[in-house]
């Protein structure tokens, strides 16, 4: 956590790449993943308390479309990255923001930064 402060990605696209590189195996099996849907198919093989959080916010909820639905999160992320700092205004948690995301990619990133032992807040539109 802290070095998600220090090292100023501490918003949602950061939270999601720090997640990615903690949470992936050290040691992929040859050959390494190519796609991020592989990496996540790989994390998601390893974190079975991520995969079931995750799962109850896919339909259907198998690995595959987990990890189809981690890379359309990750793509909603990349579209404006410059301007997903600008939804990040707690210092200390990560603000995940409605408007931004949907509210299923919400639940997914909150996942995430459980799995990540990140503190969030959830931040719904009204």
């Amino acid at each position: 956590m802290e070095l998600l402060i220090m090292s100023r990605k501490l918003h949602m696209p950061g939270v999601l790449e720090y997640a990615e590189g903690t949470l992936s195996p050290m040691y992929y099996p040859r050959p390494p993943p190519e796609t991020r849907k592989e990496r996540w198919l790989h994390i998601l093989g390893r974190e079975r308390q991520l995969m079931e959080c995750l799962a109850q916010h896919v339909h259907p909820p198998s690995k595959e479309a987990v990890a189809d639905a981690m890379v359309d999160l990750h793509n909603s992320l990349a579209l404006h990255p410059d301007d997903m700092r600008d939804f990040q205004e707690s210092p200390v948690a990560l603000d995940i923001r409605e408007g931004p995301l949907t509210r299923q990619q919400m639940q997914l990133l909150a996942c995430v930064a459980e799995a990540a032992r990140v503190l969030y807040w959830m931040r719904y539109k009204f």
